[in-house]
């Protein structure tokens, strides 16, 4: 693991991985928790298409691969994006234009999905909080992509966290959980702090930002402008996901993890025990929360065009 993408990635091969999510998939049919036929909470996957579709380097670094040079399209696109204030007017990109298909629903092709259109949006608004704003610099805009495909994918490993943690209840105990957490709690929200899953998830886009590669650099730079965006953006996202700043916290993060997990476990926000989970977390909640599958090797770019734009974002292998 690239250690520049942060915690929380489990350090196996890839082999040992696509076994053990097979016999997941299947664990889960067998106990029917599955329903691949309906649409979760989020979109499901995009048909598969070679010229469209394509795994996503979300571990690389910035350099530019031969024959992947940004295009003067994109340099001009990220240059007026980084003219325009527009936090308040962004909600989309999470979930919607870069979302997690969870295994529940979307069986073989679970995965995390982002959208080129979401991660220029979003690199723009980065390059909107550079002191210089130097976005016609094809370094500072290939790191600018980079960082934003990086914070999308951080918000949408967390959903995967969380299905981690409610199979992991479910083969334990041999009774649904995830679908009925969706059903019962995620999606009826009531107030502002709900659902609680997005706090947490935009809460480790801050978390996770890699840390500054040195005073002065241009990866340095980039990191500090998408902290300042994430600072600025998040509290006018919708419900739930303006809350993420209050769990930047270690000590915050992992109380909210506990009401999440007593959420999940319990089907119900009004019978919930936090205090249970507490108790567990002490010896096994970190362990329950952590991600059953790779979510680096099973995020994929998605082209709104007919052929990338953003190549160089496209994994090599």
């Amino acid at each position: 693991m690239n250690p520049a993408i942060g915690t929380g990635e489990p350090q196996m091969p890839s082999v040992t991985i696509m076994v053990k999510m097979n016999e997941i998939l299947q664990a889960l049919r067998s106990l029917e928790l599955m329903d691949d036929k309906a649409e979760g909470t989020w979109p499901p996957p995009p048909e598969p298409d070679p010229e469209r579709v394509n795994r996503a380097d979300v571990t690389g670094g910035s350099s530019s691969r031969p024959g992947t040079e940004l295009a003067p399209d994109v340099l001009a696109e990220l240059e007026s994006l980084a003219t325009v204030d527009d936090e308040d007017r962004t909600p989309e990109l999470l979930d919607r234009l870069a979302w997690y298909a969870p295994l529940h629903f979307a069986g073989e092709r679970w995965g995390i999905y982002i959208t080129e259109d979401s991660v220029i949006r979003l690199a723009g608004r980065i390059c909107g909080h550079l002191s210089d704003r130097q976005v016609t610099n094809p370094e500072v805009a290939r790191r600018a992509l980079r960082s934003a495909l990086r914070t999308l994918y951080f918000h949408e490993a967390f959903h995967h966290c969380t299905e981690s943690f409610a199979i992991r209840l479910e083969l334990i105990e041999k009774r649904e959980r995830y679908r009925t957490y969706h059903r019962e709690v995620y999606q009826p929200q009531s107030g502002e702090d709900e659902p609680l899953e997005e706090a947490l998830a935009c809460a480790d886009m801050v978390r996770r930002q890699p840390r500054a590669m040195g005073k002065g650099s241009t990866a340095s730079a980039v990191r500090e402008a998408t902290v300042r965006m994430l600072e600025a953006w998040i509290p006018n996202l919708p419900s739930g996901y303006r809350k993420g700043l209050e769990f930047k916290d270690h000590a915050k993060f992992d109380e909210a993890k506990n009401r999440l997990s007593a959420l999940i476990q319990s089907g119900s926000s009004a019978q919930a025990d936090d205090a249970l989970w507490a108790m567990v977390a002490v010896h096994h909640r970190g362990g329950m929360f952590r991600p059953l599958g790779d979510c680096a090797k099973n995020t994929y770019l998605v082209a709104n065009s007919p052929s990338p734009r953003l190549p160089n974002l496209i994994s090599p292998t």
